[in-house]
């Protein structure tokens, strides 16, 4: 890793990869800071440790999960937090039917706590079929 910031979303992609491996809630939970801000596939807005909410929304639908976060770009925007956007490689294995496969737009905040990395800010977004000026 040549930059602070690929180690720490090298970490949030470990993390991210060892919670999917059985979709466990708590691991999840535990890769986000206790002020994170989340959107994921839901409408709604989840903060702190209201994130294990959303991923308990999904247990009995879900296998399990794993993401490649690449083409990540980085701005420092405080001591050890980096605004970075880019795209996560996403493969979701669904309860009786089999994998999915998605590439997804990212943004995140990723912060060093303490030794680690958490994510502090966090909005997926699947990408767009086209925008209506196309």
């Amino acid at each position: 890793m040549s930059t602070e910031a690929e180690a720490g979303m090298a970490r949030v992609e470990a993390q991210w990869n060892e919670a999917g491996a059985t979709w466990d809630p708590a691991k999840f939970q535990a890769m986000f800071t206790d002020d994170a801000l989340f959107y994921g596939a839901h409408v709604k807005l989840f903060v702190g440790p209201e994130t294990k909410d959303y991923f308990v929304g999904y247990v009995g639908q879900i296998v399990s999960a794993r993401a490649k976060f690449v083409e990540q770009r980085y701005i420092p925007c405080g001591p050890g937090q980096y605004y970075a956007q880019g795209y996560a490689d996403m493969v979701t294995d669904l309860i009786g039917r089999g994998e999915f496969k998605l590439r997804m737009r990212t943004t995140l905040l990723i912060a060093k706590v303490g030794e680690d990395w958490r994510v502090r800010g966090h909005h997926l977004s699947p990408m767009p079929a086209g925008t209506p000026l196309d």
